[in-house]
């Protein structure tokens, strides 16, 4: 085994579900925390990417996603591909919320191209947009949390 496929490569993942009562309209917020190891194999053996892994833990909490809203906060290259596993599963409707509402309007532009229910947003309108979503899927680069506890609440 080469030195560059036994290489072990750790990416966090943070995810969060909301889960409703029945019949009523109050929820909490259930963060949880995935630290994803994967081999660094060669390409012949098939590749796992964090992004697929972040939307089987969403296909893992929830049994089906015709009724789901999801948040994806960020629209870069990350954002595209966990949008692109996400279509399989075909959620009700996909928010894209980003820095660049430009660039959040290209992706949502995208994924409507392959089928899937999406509105953009600005950052100014994620408060708003975490009280609709049911799944939070987060991508960006942003050296501080984006999102507190605050309008979770």
């Amino acid at each position: 085994m080469s030195a560059r496929s036994s290489s072990i490569v750790s990416n966090s993942l943070t995810a969060s579900a909301r889960s409703s009562s029945r019949g009523g309209s109050s929820f909490s917020w259930t963060p949880f925390r995935v630290t994803v190891y994967s081999m660094l194999l060669p390409c012949s053996s098939g590749r796992l990417s964090v992004a697929s892994v972040a939307v089987d833990l969403a296909a893992s909490v929830f049994d089906r996603f015709e009724d789901k809203t999801v948040l994806c906060v960020g629209a870069g290259k990350m954002a595209a591909l966990m949008l692109r596993h996400l279509a399989a599963l075909t959620p009700r409707r996909v928010l894209i919320a980003n820095r660049s509402v430009a660039r959040a309007e290209a992706l949502a532009a995208e994924m409507r191209g392959i089928g899937v229910a999406v509105e953009a947003c600005g950052m100014e309108a994620l408060d708003e947009q975490l009280g609709v979503a049911d799944i939070v899927l987060t991508s960006t680069g942003a050296a501080q949390p984006l999102i507190t506890a605050a309008p979770c609440r």
